[in-house]
């Protein structure tokens, strides 16, 4: 009885002991049946420029390269290659090539003379998808999964996954990216020498590594056995063989491509603009690696001009107008430099300085209507509102007095761009800034006040050079192009920002070398031989030093400063970035340095001639001593005449005006007759303008009815605050006031109370207090008054 429970029991444990490997076999396979899947793999994308040379190999999310998407017609080339390297008979199996397994089981485990493997590409792409592992529990379940693929999938979509996973070397996985890595060229290009060599690394993709002699060597010694493989199969003749095996003998390693450090920047803005391939594969930009060279060449040869100036860094970008087309990005000097190289430059907000003038005047014209004939005023005035003073101070410390729209715009007056930022209000402007790109919708406007116009916003290159764009392009919105498209693609979908005529005139405004005098110099770093609108730029404490340029062609930007915010060795936007842009922009114009273009862009169709006076604006005939000729919208242009030339009888003793019905010795006298808010500047100019005061050889009795008077300064509104270290009663203000004719003297009212009267010049030095005031002024002797002003001293 005890025998035959140890009999039972022995029984048992060798039963169990036997189904031990066949437990191990049904998980294997049962695990290899729900990995029978072809899974998905995130492809890399490799950055071309637009002629299709190297820039950079993006990784995916994983640090890998390729996995790309295989076309649905595969070379027959890489087919034959592959089946002689990897599966003789992948057309006849379903995932398991009998024939090869008893080969190998024979030859690795009963005659063991050499090492035979039996697996098959399905099996591959199996081990390819869970890692690699090996050993008998992997070799079951790639097996059953192999099998289960082939009939889920058919052959044509395990194939297509094989040449999407296997491994080529050097991190790359699939033979798509592979060739065009290796060769510059696409899979359906390659010769039969190229797949064999593409077919022969999977099988040891590091020791055959493509980009090293000794690589080349094994790679090419495993390629010449699938080539003769291919012949003795029968799947071509000796002939291909010959030529293949000759082609394959005068291979040589092909050269490693290296991102280089000039596009590091343009790399990283590149995947921020542009949205990653769904297939993976070459993704071809807009740069011109070329032309990149060039202005890197160009910046080079400046470098120590800026430096000199303490500028340390400098951004630049070319854009192509019709396209929209991102020709050149460099973000910085050196991506390695001590001064910040590291930051992008062209992606950096920065205090834009007058950048955004052209686009303040282009809203003054289509809002407010005005025209190339609207006088602005350049003289000091304090534009702030309660107790916040903002006084506005011109670049060159200086007022020009009248000044003409155009010029006011082309001479970047800081003045009268506020007085119309102003007109417009700050808000309106806002909008227009979140239409352009240069801002985003965040309620900020109040923020920036009337400092909008003079560097208060802060943005990038990118966004000036996009904002830019829309006034190249005659007022039509559209992005920055990063991704290579046709031109009708490209300028496709946009958005009418300004109107077009408004475009082309303030194109023409800042194309005109005369009408940026004299803040600006002749044949200096803003004029060309052909016609360019250029603006610069400069931030307070001169730390960013700004240009921006339009031909007729291209866009040209370049900031130059540092990235700690370190202000320059008074560096200007036209000093330093417009010099660059220059020579950037006469490489791109090659053809036309000879001078014989254009210097301005034309006017705007239909647009027509009128002469205008300087002074005034207004129509000039043929006794206005300044004029100049400007185009106009028809039924725009000023059809008033100019009176700002007058003839004046005049003393002849001391020339000086005579009073009404005087009977001095008189002649007739030209004069400068201007509002007298300008009556000073009029002076300082050396202008003969006419005198604020009659002859006194007169009558004292002539009786005048008829006078102009207004108080020119302070400005109705404006803020004064008194020094506190100054003794008590110390703080004078000079007040003072214009009229036309001279008076004997004038009274002075503070707060409607009469204060005190003067006699010419009629200023009154008036000792500050705090509180708020009201000024005015009488000529004395009759009930002539001028408009009260309003202060307010702190």
């Amino acid at each position: 009885m005890v025998q035959l429970q140890y009999v039972k029991i022995k029984l048992a444990q060798i039963l169990l002991f036997a189904a031990l490997p066949f437990c191990f076999i049904i998980i294997a396979s049962i695990h290899g049946l729900f990995d029978s899947r072809l899974k998905d793999y995130q492809p890399s994308d490799l950055l071309v420029d637009r002629s299709y040379r190297f820039i950079a190999a993006l990784e995916n999310d994983n640090g890998e390269f390729g996995f790309w998407t295989i076309d649905d017609t595969l070379p027959d080339n890489l087919r034959l290659a592959t089946f002689a390297a990897e599966d003789r008979r992948f057309v006849k199996h379903y995932g398991i090539d009998i024939h090869a397994a008893c080969r190998a089981f024979i030859n690795n485990y009963i005659c063991k003379n050499s090492y035979s493997g039996a697996s098959t590409i399905a099996m591959q792409v199996a081990r390819l998808q869970h890692g690699g592992s090996s050993g008998w529990y992997y070799k079951i379940h790639d097996a059953v999964s192999a099998v289960c693929l082939t009939l889920f999938y058919g052959r044509e979509r395990v194939l297509k996954q094989y040449f999407t996973v296997a491994p080529y070397g050097n991190r790359i996985s699939g033979a798509a990216c592979a060739s065009q890595r290796y060769f510059q060229k696409p899979l359906r290009d390659i010769s039969f020498a190229e797949a064999a060599l593409l077919a022969a690394l999977p099988k040891a993709p590091s020791r055959m590594n493509l980009f090293y002699d000794k690589g080349v060597s094994l790679a090419k010694k495993r390629a010449s056995l699938i080539i003769n493989r291919t012949c003795n199969y029968g799947w071509i003749s000796k002939q291909v063989r010959d030529e293949t095996l000759a082609e394959l003998a005068s291979f040589r390693k092909p050269a490693k491509q290296i991102r280089s450090e000039l596009n590091y920047h343009y790399v990283n803005a590149v995947r921020k603009q542009i949205t990653a391939s769904q297939n993976g594969g070459v993704l071809r930009t807009t740069l011109d690696n070329a032309l990149q060279d060039s202005v890197m060449a160009i910046i080079d040869k400046m470098y120590y001009k800026l430096y000199e100036q303490y500028a340390k860094n400098l951004s630049a970008m070319v854009v192509d107008i019709k396209t929209g087309h991102v020709l050149s990005y460099i973000g910085s000097i050196d991506y390695d430099s001590p001064h910040g190289g590291a930051i992008d430059c062209a992606a950096l907000p920065r205090s834009t300085g007058s950048l955004l003038k052209p686009f303040i005047y282009a809203m003054g014209m289509e809002w407010l209507g005005y025209t190339s004939s609207t006088i602005l005023t350049d003289l000091g005035f304090d534009f702030g509102t309660g107790k916040n003073s903002f006084i506005p101070e011109n670049f060159d410390r200086k007022f020009q007095g009248p000044v003409l729209y155009k010029n006011a715009l082309a001479n970047s007056r800081n003045i009268p761009s506020v007085e119309v930022l102003k007109a417009l209000g700050v808000p309106a402007f806002y909008d227009k800034c979140i239409a352009l790109g240069l801002v985003e919708n965040n309620g900020l406007a109040n923020y920036y006040g009337l400092g909008l116009s003079i560097g208060g916003l802060y943005c990038s290159l990118q966004q000036i050079c996009e904002a830019y764009l829309c006034l190249a392009d005659n007022g039509r919105k559209r992005h920055l192009v990063w991704e290579f498209c046709s031109d009708e693609d490209s300028a496709r979908v946009w958005r009418q920002i300004i109107e077009p005529d408004i475009a082309q005139q303030i194109k023409r405004y800042l194309s005109d070398p005369v009408a940026r005098l004299p803040s600006f110099p002749r044949g200096g770093n803003m004029e060309y031989p052909f016609a360019v609108a250029v603006k610069t730029g400069t931030s307070e404490g001169f730390r960013d030093s700004w240009c921006c340029a339009i031909s007729d062609s291209y866009i040209v930007g370049v900031w130059a400063g540092n990235t700690d915010f370190s202000q320059t060795k008074n560096m200007s936007g036209y000093e330093g970035s417009a010099a660059v842009v220059k020579e950037i922009m006469m490489h791109l114009h090659k053809d036309k340095i000879d001078g014989l273009n254009d210097i301005q862009f034309k006017p705007p169709e239909r647009y027509i001639p009128a002469e205008i006076c300087k002074l005034t604006g207004k129509k000039a005939d043929k006794f206005t001593p300044y004029t100049t000729t400007e185009y106009f919208k028809p039924g725009t242009e000023p059809v008033e005449f100019s009176t700002v030339q007058q003839m004046v009888p005049v003393d002849k003793r001391n020339k000086l005006p005579l009073t009404p019905g005087c009977s001095a010795p008189s002649e007739l006298r030209r004069f400068i007759v201007l509002d007298p808010q300008y009556q000073e500047w009029a002076r300082s100019q050396g202008l003969e303008i006419l005198p604020d005061r009659f002859s006194p050889y007169c009558n004292d009795n002539t009786i005048i009815d008829n006078y102009d008077i207004k108080i020119v300064s302070p400005k109705s509104n404006s803020r004064f605050y008194i020094d506190p270290e100054m003794p008590d009663g110390s703080s004078v203000m000079k007040i003072k006031c214009s009229v036309v004719p001279s008076p004997k003297s004038v009274i002075w009212f503070v707060n409607d109370e009469e204060y005190m009267e003067t006699v010419y010049p009629y200023q009154l030095s008036w000792k500050m207090q705090k509180g708020k005031y009201s000024l005015s002024a009488k000529v004395t002797g009759t009930g002539i008054r001028s408009e009260t002003i309003v202060i307010e001293v702190f």
